[in-house]
């Protein structure tokens, strides 16, 4: 009797075991499918990512407090020496905030910029230009400026929470100028200008997160050209942007567009600008 007792009690001992076993391998084994599961959807997320910043489009919109300075020749020479004058200083123009927009798609960006200030004064001096002689006149003058910029870039460098990209671009810009004034009463007289150039650039820019959870970034962005004899051409800007909520960002910079040309030379059509400030925007990935 007590030998059939101790033959049951190692049988039911051994199936315990036995099934013990069993469901320890079928947990490992479960885990180990969890883990390359797991491990596939994490490869699979990463992938999209990837794809995802690679066709990103990020829309930026900007609110910009800009001063734009003009420097052109007259039309007037005096004991050989062309005349040049500082369109704002000279006339009066009052700055103006202007709005910008700002699109990238990947590799590249479009920014488009329009500003448009005006100036009203009286001038008891004599004041020439294109053509036009203005002297003791109450003066109304307009300075507006389309600027675009496209660009293409590509990640350079990288190392820990710094990148370097490099690239190329176009500026392009369409600067409108008049001057208009009544003289004496009944004789009205305007001068204006057109001008419209395009010119390549050389682009390099540094973006530097501030945090383990890169969403605080500072950028510096350059872009530049030499125009040989013309003079050269450059647009600067620097900044910190904020990742404030999932696809949602804000920043704010200083923006500097620079085209320094040689008016010495015999040409009319030779402007010195310059247009700086301040910048506000918001930004939204798509």
């Amino acid at each position: 009797m007590v030998r059939h007792i101790c033959r049951i009690y190692s049988l039911a001992l051994l199936i315990t075991l036995l099934s013990g076993a069993a469901l320890a391998a079928e947990t490992n084994a479960g885990q180990t499918d969890a883990k390359e599961i797991g491990a596939v959807i994490t490869k699979k997320e990463n992938i999209r990512g990837e794809k995802k910043n690679k066709d990103d489009i990020i829309c930026e919109v900007r609110y910009v407090m800009p001063k734009l300075n003009l420097t052109v020749n007259t039309g007037k020479t005096t004991a050989g020496q062309r005349e040049t004058i500082n369109f704002r200083d000279k006339l009066g123009i009052e700055n103006s905030n202007v709005p910008e927009l700002k699109l990238t798609w990947g590799k590249f960006d479009f920014d488009y910029i329009h500003v448009r200030q005006t100036g009203d004064i009286h001038l008891a001096d004599s004041f020439v230009y294109q053509g036009g002689e203005f002297t003791d006149a109450n003066l109304h003058s307009v300075l507006e400026l389309d600027y675009i910029a496209v660009n293409w870039k590509q990640k350079i460098w990288e190392k820990n929470r710094v990148e370097l990209y490099g690239g190329a671009g176009l500026r392009m810009y369409y600067m409108y100028t008049s001057v208009a004034a009544t003289a004496n009463p009944g004789i009205n007289i305007k001068s204006s200008d057109v001008l419209f150039r395009v010119a390549p650039t050389l682009n390099l820019s540094v973006h530097a997160y501030l945090d383990e959870q890169k969403r605080l970034m500072f950028f510096s962005d350059f872009a530049g050209m030499t125009m040989g004899h013309y003079g050269y051409l450059y647009d600067y800007e620097a900044g910190v942007s904020y990742n404030a909520y999932r696809n949602f960002s804000i920043a704010g910079g200083y923006r500097v567009i620079n085209m320094n040309a040689d008016l010495s030379v015999n040409d009319d059509d030779r402007p010195m600008y310059r247009l700086r400030g301040p910048y506000f925007s918001i930004v939204y990935h798509f």
